[in-house]
């Protein structure tokens, strides 16, 4: 794994050299120092899953007692929201992912 992984730093100082083509900048191609630039971005780089807020308030519609929701007006919003819902289909429900750099984690880090 180790040797896989350093295969994949010097190719992609390679292409980092090849796309920046500076010769200012020599420690930058460093592939001590690369790595370490990369090791420093993923500690901070987070991984995130928002849920849908369609499949939420779904839930909510369907499960009233356990959203602490009325359950008559639940049913009202519900019939109301049934064409919406059932054209969004269950791909609405779908959470949101993806990644982020965010400055605070990256001060405790």
């Amino acid at each position: 794994l180790s040797a896989q992984m350093r295969e994949l730093a010097e190719e992609s100082v390679k292409l980092l050299r090849k796309a920046i083509e500076d010769d200012r900048f020599p420690q930058l191609f460093d592939i001590q120092l690369y790595g370490s630039l990369v090791g420093m971005f993923e500690l901070n780089n987070l991984a995130l899953t928002v849920p849908a807020p369609v499949a939420r308030y779904k839930h909510m519609l369907l499960h009233p007692d356990e959203a602490g929701v009325d359950a008559a007006e639940a049913a009202a919003a519900l019939s109301e929201a049934e064409p919406l819902l059932e054209a969004l289909g269950d791909e609405a429900d779908a959470p949101a992912e993806g990644t982020g750099f965010y400055a605070l984690q990256s001060c405790i880090n």
